[in-house]
């Protein structure tokens, strides 16, 4: 176990005698692995010797063709593929973690990752379409993270993943589910569960302490790989998100996880686009009165949300005051 460093924005070391590992998994990538590689490998180019490992499972286009190239055209490209795994793992969450797993096995036991600086955790589907070195030299403006995870220019996309006292404190699909027990509108309810909590945090702003947070990017020191392990399934065989579990594990050992504003990957995603072209509901003045009405409702029976709904007042104050309302029509954010 660590303990939490010293704070300082000191730099870490000069950041070209690095050696880094880019780590992820791909299913049906062929429209997006090799750019997304492309990019990252330059984005990176000036920061220390690179390795990759990605895992492929499940493909039903040319994926382990486009793999294969990228293994022949680009120094130190290795790839796993793991075949089919839908028949013995139906639940995708379950079949994510069990490949993230794998490279995880590897970057303990092989030889080649003993080594390593730093491990990049990238997703290949598309979402890395604004990373660059300027924002991966961010990360080494300071020296007290263990782990400093992506942001975004439009509102901050990965609520699954985020774990924060008092932003997300909890998964935002099981809030959801919760919520519609009570709510008839599952349009309201996905608004106070997800869509209220992507918000925009500018790129200049204080790094956030999490205790779990990804974003499609993320920055880890190698030895945080030792211990721990994705998990893609609840108890109950619920679908969770996987990073959580890894996350606690590191957490549970002293290390610290940031969302570091200044590594931008994207601009809006597919999950907060409809925030920016109206698809997603938003409350106006009567939905917000309907909302009240629901949150004293949910109080009376619940008092333990009062902190998580105190927050959803005060942002609803805050739009109705800028008369925000960008109508009814409604698209759903994912589980991804």
């Amino acid at each position: 176990m660590t303990s939490d460093p010293i704070p300082t924005t000191s730099p870490v070391a000069k950041t070209s005698d690095f050696s880094f590992l880019v780590a992820g998994v791909v299913r049906n990538g062929e429209q997006y692995l090799s750019p997304d590689v492309m990019r990252l490998r330059q984005a990176l180019s000036g920061f220390g010797k690179l390795q990759w490992l990605l895992v492929e499972s499940d493909s039903t286009d040319s994926t382990l063709a486009v793999l294969e190239g990228l293994k022949r055209d680009v120094p130190d490209f290795r790839y796993v593929s793991l075949g089919n795994l839908r028949n013995r793992l139906s639940q995708r969450t379950a079949r994510i973690a069990h490949c993230r797993n794998a490279y995880v096995e590897r970057i303990r036991n092989h030889a080649a990752y003993k080594d390593l600086d730093f491990i990049v955790v990238a997703d290949f589907d598309g979402l890395n379409s604004h990373i660059t070195d300027a924002a991966f030299a961010t990360c080494f403006e300071r020296n007290d993270w263990d782990a400093c995870t992506a942001n975004q220019r439009g509102p901050y996309y990965d609520i699954w993943a985020l774990r924060h006292p008092t932003w997300c404190a909890n998964d935002c699909w099981a809030q959801f589910r919760f919520m519609r027990q009570f709510v008839a509108d599952s349009r309201v309810a996905k608004f106070v569960s997800i869509y209220s909590k992507m918000m925009v945090i500018p790129p200049e702003s204080d790094w956030i302490a999490v205790d779990s947070a990804f974003g499609g990017l993320a920055v880890y020191k190698r030895e945080l790989f030792d211990s721990g392990l994705y998990e893609g399934l609840a108890g109950n065989g619920t679908q969770v998100c996987e990073h959580v579990a890894f996350h606690a594990a590191m957490r549970k050992r002293g290390y610290r996880i940031f969302i570091n504003p200044g590594l931008i990957n994207a601009e809006y995603t597919e999950y907060t686009e409809p925030l920016r072209n109206g698809q997603a509901w938003q409350p106006n003045a009567y939905t917000a009165s309907q909302i009240w009405n629901l949150t004293v409702s949910l109080l009376n029976r619940h008092p333990h949300l009062a902190g998580e709904f105190a927050r959803l007042a005060a942002m609803i104050q805050e739009k109705h005051k800028a008369g925000r309302d960008a109508g009814e029509a409604g698209t759903d954010p994912k589980e991804n």
